[in-house]
């Protein structure tokens, strides 16, 4: 959407490098340069990353760092997580009305929502 800024859950970034990267000390920059509060910072640990290994930095610099990097996240007002899981959370809680018929599962969803 234009206009609005975009940003990627870290949790999954973080899960589809530990995938390609099994070193810990790598997964561990990732969370490192996502916490980073100054681009300054973020900068010296894609560097310390880019000398562990190339290939790991090369994947992470496909990602803008102002969707993942609390360094380069915009100004505006916006929250201090990095990672949300109230979907998910959700998602989770209404799994089973989902095979109900769609009046009775919107009705029950409204419910639980209510309670």
């Amino acid at each position: 959407m234009p206009g609005v800024e975009h940003r990627f859950c870290v949790w999954h970034l973080w899960k589809n490098f530990c995938k390609m990267f099994k070193d810990k000390q790598l997964t561990d920059v990732v969370w490192v340069c996502a916490k980073s509060t100054t681009p300054q910072q973020f900068n010296t640990e894609m560097d310390k990353l880019k000398a562990m290994n190339k290939s790991a930095w090369d994947y992470l610099s496909k990602f803008p760092p102002n969707t993942w990097s609390r360094a380069y996240f915009s100004e505006q007002p916006k929250v201090d997580t990095l990672c949300n899981n109230n979907c998910e959370a959700f998602n989770a809680k209404i799994l089973k009305y989902r095979g109900k018929p769609i009046l009775k599962m919107l009705e029950e969803i409204r419910s639980y929502i209510m309670r």
